[in-house]
């Protein structure tokens, strides 16, 4: 892993260098754990210059994914967006044209901040998402109090009877507990 290290390669401009700075805060100030590790982030390609804060929320997100402090679901996003200190998202200058570029790229989904939702949904053909004004996402889900067992995940693209989890949205969060209680109703069907 190396030393503790936050570096940006790929063009970037100063204000998109300033994003480690404005990442660590907003992970540490929104209850998550910012690795100490060596963290390269690589905006490809390396050869055109990338400019502004747009990329502040994309960075948080894989950080927390590749720490597997959240997992992904639900297939590919686009995300934009700038990161205060605070965890705030702010808008960014820009969407419509963004929004654009990645219908375009064959993007089918993006995320942006709540108040550019209006100048994003501009552009047919790619289904846009508001960010609410603060970074929200399901951390890890603690083991179950009563029994200790990890528990077990299921979205409505499971089997009713599946034992495992398919990696969609989860509506349904249960014990994996074999063990029954006082009344005789199995853990596993409360």
């Amino acid at each position: 892993n190396g030393l503790p290290v936050f570096s940006i390669v790929g063009l970037p401009d100063t204000a998109l260098s300033e994003a480690r700075e404005r990442v660590r805060g907003a992970l540490r100030n929104t209850g998550f754990e910012y690795p100490l590790s060596r963290i390269t982030v690589n905006l490809a390609p390396a050869h055109r210059r990338k400019s502004g804060a747009a990329y502040d929320v994309a960075i948080a997100v894989g950080i927390l994914l590749a720490n597997q402090q959240i997992r992904a679901s639900g297939g590919p996003w686009a995300l934009l967006g700038e990161l205060s200190l605070d965890g705030s998202v702010r808008s960014v200058p820009g969407v419509l044209p963004m929004v654009a570029t990645l219908q375009a790229a064959g993007h089918g989904r993006v995320c942006v901040p709540t108040a550019s939702v209006d100048e994003a949904a501009l552009v047919e053909g790619i289904e846009v998402v508001g960010q609410e004004t603060k970074m929200r996402f399901l951390r890890r889900i603690p083991v179950d109090p009563m029994t200790r067992e990890e528990w077990v995940l299921r979205s409505y693209q499971d089997d009713a009877d599946a034992t495992t989890w398919g990696g969609e949205n989860v509506y349904d969060v249960r014990t994996s507990s074999e063990g029954t209680a006082l009344d005789g109703t199995k853990y596993a069907d409360w």
